[in-house]
């Protein structure tokens, strides 16, 4: 991504964070994102696609087109949703993954961040901010998992009562 578009193209910039306000910022956000974003955008769409695929051969989705609902609404209505369960959940494990290639990313663009500051306290025998770090990193991947595990039991009832019947137990 750096050689297509700072040196082939230069259209965006190498490294650093830029200066200014938020426009200036987000021409240097863009290839770290992307970087991030798409070590995992093959496995997600696959997901999906496998997901979908699977449920298309069921007999509600035959159902439904005997009954003559379009193939745009069972695709929204019922496949993307019954899809999207496997997609979240695997979303909120590879949070974990992301942070730690955050540690790579911020090194190659030069970016002061949460994985830069693990590395340096770590190398520098700092063990009271790299414990930090490692806690504060714990909390927001925990935080996202029940956030990912809410959405999951909002989506798909049969989640729901499945959570009740273990908090009766």
């Amino acid at each position: 991504l750096m050689l297509f578009f700072s040196v082939y193209l230069g259209i965006l910039p190498t490294s650093g964070m830029g200066e200014g306000e938020w426009g200036g910022h987000l021409r240097y956000l863009l290839m770290p994102s992307l970087v991030l974003s798409l070590t995992h955008a093959g496995y997600y769409i696959r997901l999906l696609r496998n997901h979908i695929a699977i449920t298309k051969d069921s007999r509600f989705v035959f159902a439904l087109k005997a009954r003559g609902i379009p193939e745009y609404k069972i695709l929204w209505n019922h496949l993307l949703p019954n899809a999207s369960i496997p997609f979240l959940s695997y979303t909120g494990m590879s949070l974990a993954v992301s942070l730690a290639g955050s540690v790579v990313v911020e090194t190659i663009f030069s970016w002061p961040g949460l994985g830069r500051l693990a590395l340096t306290s770590a190398l520098a025998h700092d063990y009271p901010v790299l414990l930090a770090v490692i806690l504060l990193s714990m909390a927001f991947v925990i935080a996202v998992n029940l956030l990912v595990d809410l959405l999951c039991a909002g989506i798909d009832p049969r989640l729901r009562t499945h959570l009740l019947e273990e908090e009766r137990k």
